[in-house]
Order: structure tokens, then C-alpha cells, then sequence
């Protein structure tokens, strides 16, 4: 049986420019004349989504407006799915903010569906985005557990803002480890039939008629005549419908990692101290690791580069080199050394970037022990 395990990126055109870990200021994410995204100090201030961006600066003068970008998006989207690759070499995009993960193989080598669908969780937080997770025997019924998730944090955001609780922000990220796994495909059939039909995209569209009609939930949809309802919708909502309960194959193009790695991150804000970098390399060690696994190679030698701010005089980027005394793909433990060396560094200027590359010269493949015993076997025999 299938498992698979959504990952919605919740607000990704916001982190996209801020990360979670980046320092918290009132900014609002503009698309055309529209607020689309926004931070919790600016809807502290009153800014919410949807309103005209032409009206914040008369409700909330501090806050700042920034226009969507579409490529740091993309950039970070990719970012994302390079480090889950490290869990399952099985990732889809499903759209721009959603990714699948076929994790059937990877269950037992990571100790379960517990703690896998927690390192996912953790994976994605430490480069910086707010998720929301399911898992299901279905890519299309995880997809629709997580979007039911990510509905409920909206929710939960706004209720806490009316109510103004002070432990809210405690509350909320408590309950973001929490996912809706359904390893069953009768938990997840019954499961499904209690969601409403407005979570399934391509039921959305027609809300209103299905409405009118006193359809409520998925299971209310299916009792529907699938020739009337194929007729009066497009075909479009029974595959989709189909898909979820597993009445219907699901077909992927896999993403795939590229042949040579190269990492680099903008930071939000100049940085003056080296401790500080820390959560910004930590996203370029996870895109690594998961680059790494993908490629079925391990590194002996990595090179980190630090981007100075520009002044009167142009600065040559510093270079760390980490240096492994064995070949290694592990994520915490490449973070480990680039912590010490931090601890250890004194910045000859703020920086603004970061940039990850492998070093060429120590790179090894961890089948090239066995490559070079094959070899040398090979050469004995003649």
C-alpha cells in the first residue's frame, strides 16, 4: 500500500521574502492593487488580506508594502524540495505552493509515520516557511487533509488576532506539528466523506450550484448521478474525486535533482555577527543534504560564502571550508561544524548573502568504495 505525505507551503509569497527565523516587522504582500500576504505585526496594526493597497498606509502607516515575487517564490519553492529529497527521492509539485511525497520506502528507515511526518514538519520550518501536512494512502486525499489543515491556521490566525490572547502564538504553533495521517484506506474514505466539497478545487468552482442543490460534503458528491453531475461540471471534478478515494491511478512527473549543486540565499537584513548566519546556512545544509541523497553521494569538503555588504571599497566574499574527516550526506552533522566555525569567526563586514557549493577536489560518492573494489577484482581476474 502507498503512503504519501502533502506539504502545503501556507505563506510562501510572505517567507518567500521573510523567513520565519528573519526579525519580525509589519510588511503586507502586494499583488496588482491588492494585499495578498501579510505579517501577524501587520494585522496587529489592522491591514488584512484583501484589502485595496492603496489603503494601508491611511490604516497602518508603519506597515510596508511589498509587490510579490514571483521568482524568490519559485527560488524557495525549489529550495524546499531539494531538502525533502533527502526522505524520498518520490517528490511532485502539485502547484505552486503544494509538493507530494511518496513515502512508502522511506517509512521503516525513518522510524515510522510518526516521526517521519515530524522530520518533514521540522525540515520545512528550519528553511524558514509555515506548513500545513497530511498524510493518506491517496497523494490527492493527503493534499486535501493538509489544505483542510492549512484552512483551519487561517482560521485559528484570525480568531486569535479578535481575541487578542496573549498566549495565541503559542497555541498555534502547538498545534501546527499536528497532522492528519490516515494510514488506512477506510480511515481515509471516512475520513474524506466529513470534508466539505469546497476543499476539493475543482468542486470550488461550482459552489454555488452544489450548494443550492444541498450538497455539503465529499460524500454528499458522491451520491450524486455521475452522468448528471459529469454533464453539468467538467470532468475535471469526478478524476479528481476519483483520485482521492483511490478509484483512480495518480500519474507524476517526479522532480529531479540537478547535476551539479549550488546554493545561494539574500538575506532580509544586513548581518554584523557570524552566530546570527546561522539559520540562513542551516537552509542552504538542508538543500545540500537533500541534493546529496538525491545523487546518492556523500562530500568530504564543503565552501561557504559569505557576501559583504557593498561600501566604498568592494569586499572579496570570506570563504569557509569545512572539511570532513569522513565522506558524509547528514545534515546536522555538516550544521555542527559550520556552528563551531561560526563561534570562532569575526566578521570584516556585514553580510547579505550566503552561498553553498561543494569542493570539487573532496567530493566522494558513496559507491566509489565499492566502484574501486570492482576494479581492482576485475584486474586480479585477468
Amino acid at each position: 500500500m502507498r503512503c504519501w505525505i502533502a506539504v502545503i507551503l501556507t505563506r510562501l509569497p510572505l517567507q518567500a521574502l521573510h523567513p520565519r527565523w528573519s526579525e519580525p516587522l509589519p510588511i503586507a504582500i502586494t499583488e496588482g492593487a491588492q494585499v495578498i500576504a501579510l505579517s501577524s505585526l501587520a494585522a496587529a496594526q489592522g491591514v488584512r488580506i484583501g484589502m485595496r493597497s492603496v489603503s494601508v498606509p491611511s490604516i497602518a502607516p508603519q506597515v510596508v508594502l511589498q509587490p510579490r515575487d514571483a521568482i524568490r517564490e519559485q527560488q524557495a519553492f525549489d529550495a524546499v524540495a531539494l531538502a525533502l529529497m533527502q526522505y524520498t527521492p518520490e517528490i511532485a509539485a502539485l502547484d505552486q505552493q503544494s509538493l507530494v511525497l511518496e513515502v512508502s520506502a522511506s517509512l521503516s528507515l525513518f522510524g515510522g509515520h510518526r516521526r517521519l511526518t515530524r522530520r518533514v514538519h521540522d525540515t520545512v520550518h528550519r528553511l524558514g516557511f509555515s506548513l500545513a501536512l497530511g498524510m493518506a494512502p491517496t497523494a490527492q486525499a493527503a493534499w486535501l487533509f493538509a489544505a483542510q489543515r492549512a484552512q483551519w491556521q487561517l482560521s485559528e490566525r484570525a480568531r486569535n488576532r479578535e481575541l487578542k490572547h496573549p498566549g495565541s502564538r503559542h497555541q498555534t504553533s502547538r498545534h501546527h506539528a499536528r497532522v492528519r495521517r490516515a494510514l488506512k484506506p477506510s480511515t481515509m474514505r471516512r475520513w474524506l466523506d466529513t470534508l466539505s466539497f469546497a476543499c476539493l478545487p475543482e468542486a470550488a468552482v461550482e459552489h454555488e450550484w452544489l450548494d443550492g442543490i444541498g450538497c455539503r460534503t465529499l460524500a454528499d458528491l458522491r451520491r450524486l448521478p455521475r452522468t448528471g453531475l459529469k454533464r453539468r461540471t467538467r470532468t475535471s471534478l469526478l478524476e479528481a474525486l476519483d483520485r482521492a478515494y483511490g478509484e483512480m491511478p495518480e500519474l507524476f512527473d517526479w522532480l529531479q535533482a540537478p547535476a551539479c549543486f549550488q546554493a545561494a540565499i539574500e538575506l532580509p537584513y544586513r548581518i554584523d555577527q557570524a552566530p546570527m548566519l546561522l539559520f540562513a546556512a542551516q537552509r542552504l545544509l538542508a538543500q545540500m543534504s537533500g541534493w546529496l541523497v538525491a545523487r546518492q553521494q556523500a562530500v568530504r569538503c564543503v565552501l561557504l560564502w559569505l557576501v559583504h555588504e557593498k561600501g566604498r571599497a568592494r569586499l572579496t566574499p570570506t570563504a569557509l571550508e569545512i572539511v570532513l574527516s569522513e565522506p558524509s550526506c547528514e545534515e546536522a552533522h555538516l550544521l555542527r561544524l559550520v556552528k563551531e566555525r561560526f563561534g570562532q569567526l569575526q566578521l570584516i563586514a556585514p553580510v547579505i548573502a550566503l552561498r553553498l557549493e561543494r569542493s570539487e577536489e573532496h567530493t566522494s560518492e558513496l559507491q566509489s568504495r565499492v566502484d574501486i573494489s570492482y576494479a581492482v577484482f576485475c584486474l586480479k581476474k585477468k
